[in-house]
């Protein structure tokens, strides 16, 4: 009874294995080799792609910032050229004697026409007006400003002008005459002892900025921004006019360097959250800065298509590898096959079956081997079943000669 027990024991264990074998995914030689050609290919080619599109994207991003920084120097050296355009004809026009003769005069209102027709002949200033020691605007170069007979004795340009005695370019502000940013530009009028007997200004409105430096086409998706570094950072000129005279914002890194009046370029975080590539630069002799600002996305969008295409190479280096890989398993596994069936063959005793390999290469050779063995095999079974029928003919020969054997014979035996 126990030995019935181990017995049907032991023969379900032995069909549970058989079942498993059978369920167990066969990986033949060539599924094996397949798949390493393709993993490699597909190495090969990730790597390749990787390194060339970090490669590509390092050089691009460094020449997107120095293009940058190129155009920031121009466009800061641009500004400054246009800053001094305006502020050396108001300080010619301060020193004129028909405007220190109608202030002290205490009649300036006569020189309306005077400014009118300066302003005209200015690129950048938009307004010219004038105002007494105490701060009252005069007059203006507008037909109707709102400003006039008000007080302006509070804005820091008005106390730098008549403190100093020397011009002074003013952070923006919003102007009362025309309700819009302006940058005033203060210029003494000084009489013939030195003395500050009023102030001239000539206001700069960040819209004539923006037509002369911020809307000039420096590159797809790139923009200009005017900055002035006092007070934390105030924008002068944007090419959105809704950030004109708004604090400027951004990474600490970035806007410390700026502030700090340095010259350079950097990879940084906006507003927004979007990746920027921004050159800066300082605008000579001014407490400016203008940067160069162009989003990494628009920047780098080529990489985008190149990363496509390295993509579709590694996926056709991959599909060549496995065509190739294919055809060098078949190669190997078919001649492998060919002998397998020739053992086969031979193994149920047709010693006299041929193995079709003739390839000159180890599966070639390991066929023409087992040929070899074949018909040595073949020689050896001929010889032995002779020499079988030789002894069998002996035995039989003797056993007919001992039934006829007789005791007259005995003779012989002597």
């Amino acid at each position: 009874m126990v030995e019935n027990t181990q017995s049907s024991s032991s023969k379900r264990r032995t069909m549970v294995k058989v079942i498993r074998r059978r369920m167990t995914p066969r990986m033949t030689i060539g599924v094996k080799f397949l798949s390493l050609v393709v993993l490699v290919a597909l190495l090969a080619g990730g790597i390749v792609g990787m390194v060339t599109i970090k490669t590509s994207r390092d050089e691009l991003r460094k020449q997107v910032l120095q293009d940058n920084l190129a155009e920031a120097n121009l466009a800061a050296d641009l500004t400054s050229h246009c800053m001094k355009s305006a502020q050396l004809p108001v300080q010619v026009l301060a020193a004129r004697a028909d405007i220190r003769e109608a202030v002290l005069a205490d009649n300036p209102e006569k020189l309306h026409s005077t400014l009118a027709e300066f302003v005209q002949t200015q690129t950048v200033l938009q307004a010219c007006a004038i105002f007494d020691f105490k701060g009252i605007q005069r007059v203006s170069s507008l037909a109707e400003s709102a400003g006039i007979g008000q007080s302006f004795a509070d804005r820091e340009w008005f106390q730098q002008a008549v403190a100093t005695g020397r011009p002074f370019q003013s952070v923006p502000i919003i102007s009362r005459a025309g309700n819009k940013p302006s940058s005033p530009y203060a210029v003494p009028i000084l009489d013939d002892q030195g003395q500050v007997i009023g102030v001239i200004t000539g206001s700069i409105y960040p819209d004539a900025l923006s037509d002369v430096i911020v809307n000039i086409n420096y590159g797809t998706n790139s923009r200009a921004t005017l900055v002035d570094i006092r007070d934390g950072g105030i924008i002068l000129a944007d090419r959105d006019h809704q950030l004109d005279v708004q604090p400027l914002t951004g990474d600490k890194r970035f806007t410390g360097r700026l502030l700090a009046g340095e010259r350079g370029m950097i990879e940084t975080t906006g507003s927004s959250g979007e990746s920027q590539l921004i050159g800066f630069a300082p605008v000579p002799d001014l407490p400016w800065s203008i940067m160069i600002v162009t989003p990494s996305a628009s920047a780098l969008a080529i990489i985008r298509s190149l990363t496509s295409q390295a993509t579709l190479s590694t996926v056709f280096i991959s599909l060549l590898a496995a065509l190739l890989g294919i055809i060098l398993v078949l190669g190997i596994t078919v001649p492998i096959r060919r002998l397998v069936k020739g053992t086969q063959e031979i193994g149920r005793g047709n010693l006299d079956f041929k193995i079709a390999v003739k390839d000159h290469d180890e599966i070639g050779d390991l066929s023409r081997a087992f040929s070899s063995m074949t018909a040595t095999l073949k020689n050896t079974l001929v010889s032995r079943d002779k020499l079988a029928q030789e002894v069998a003919e002996r035995l039989k020969a003797e056993e007919t000669l001992k039934k006829h054997w007789s005791p007259g014979m005995n003779w012989l035996k002597r």
